[in-house]
């Protein structure tokens, strides 16, 4: 069952993708897509979120089957959730094109003023079933949580991550907002230094579930948010596309 672009439009958009999710077969999934922006990508998360924690009916385990894997079995993210994805841009047809170059403008009218070719997009799929699109968990013994990062800061840990964006920087330091499942706050992987033992967290997808060794905790005061700094005395690996 989809939901392109809707729920937000909604009253009760939980109550709403909480009854299609109780109308599914037990294979069926909910679908919801939203635009990107911060009030519909975090209000999308909201909805995932309660759903997931209503359940469902009696005898079903409404699941986040991705993105958005919670990958510590008893916690629950009270962050805002503003994750999203990012596909290829829009090729603008020629016809368009021809349009644009043969319209009158004004001395401050720009060509291609009103082309908006980005495709940005948050989504989440559910399934009644309890299956999740990867059926990985962290550790205690290997892993720190992300909800006592406050502890580790200024330390360095190992992480178990889903790659919610793509690289969200604007200069020479890659950076990416990533969850565990238990964050209370945002967190973020900043690559300063690429080797061939780190490389991975660059090519893994949006939704992919990396483990990071000896990622540095720090506090950014700046944006109120965790960053783990990957460097060339950090490992990633890729343990799920």
């Amino acid at each position: 069952m989809l939901f392109g672009n809707v729920l937000s439009e909604l009253a009760d958009p939980a109550a709403v993708a909480g009854a299609a999710v109780d109308a599914l077969a037990p294979e069926g999934s909910v679908v919801a897509f939203a635009p990107a922006d911060r009030n519909t990508a975090t209000g999308l998360r909201r909805v995932e979120r309660e759903v997931v924690a209503s359940g469902g009916h009696p005898g079903r385990d409404a699941e986040i089957y991705s993105p958005a894997l919670r990958l510590w079995p008893d916690a629950v993210p009270t962050d805002p959730g503003w994750s999203f994805d990012v596909a290829p841009d829009l090729a603008v047809p020629p016809f368009q094109r021809r349009l644009d170059e043969a319209a009158a403008r004004g001395e401050t009218d720009e060509p291609g003023e009103f082309v908006n070719v980005d495709v940005q997009f948050a989504y989440s799929i559910l399934r009644p079933d309890g299956r999740r699109r990867v059926d990985v968990e962290a550790s205690a013994e290997r892993c720190a949580r992300m909800a006592e990062s406050e502890r580790h800061v200024t330390d360095r840990v190992n992480l178990l991550a889903v790659k919610l964006s793509h690289d969200l920087s604007e200069g020479d330091n890659a950076v990416y907002r990533v969850g565990d499942g238990s964050q209370a706050t945002d967190h973020y992987l900043v690559c300063t230094r690429e080797t061939a033992l780190n490389r991975d967290l660059r090519e893994a997808g949006y939704g992919s579930v990396v483990f990071v060794e000896n990622g540095l905790v720090l506090w950014n005061e700046d944006e109120g948010a965790y960053n783990v700094v990957v460097d060339d005395e950090t490992v990633v690996d890729l343990v799920a596309r």
